[in-house]
């Protein structure tokens, strides 16, 4: 009888341990899916403060600059025309802007420098907006 009551306490420890890992494991998906949300949130907003930044830079013309600071994450930038896409690990997102962009240098992680191209467009061609991540002229 003894041997009985020992056995079901193993089994009843077994399962407890079980249950204990299954929500140790299921609190840590929790806490890196909502990173990856936040990581998420972030590149998006950033994205169109950035071209909400370019378009004003642009509407105000030439000799214009802005200056956006952005979350201390390394942010990879791409212009491609008027279409900016921003992307961290592995999102990624896409916003237009009302002129053409231009990004220079390599990641962001602080701040970006945004401002109105001295190149003269070409007849019926938009102007072009710089975003970098060093000053005007670096």
């Amino acid at each position: 009888m003894r041997g009985q009551a020992t056995a079901e306490a193993l089994a009843a420890l077994c399962l407890g341990l079980a249950l204990l890992a299954l929500a140790l494991h299921s609190a840590n998906s929790m806490k890196a899916m909502q990173e990856n949300s936040a990581y998420g949130a972030m590149l998006l907003q950033t994205t169109q403060r950035l071209v909400d930044a370019a378009d004003e830079v642009c509407v105000l013309g030439e000799g214009n600059y802005r200056q956006v600071p952005l979350p201390r994450m390394r942010i990879a930038l791409r212009a491609d025309g008027n279409e900016l896409s921003a992307f961290y690990r592995n999102f990624s997102y896409s916003e237009k802007s009302i002129c053409n962009l231009e990004v220079r240098g390599g990641n962001f992680s602080s701040k970006a420098h945004v401002w109105y191209s001295d190149e003269v467009p070409d007849a019926g061609e938009k102007p072009k907006i710089i975003i970098s991540n060093e000053t005007i002229g670096g």
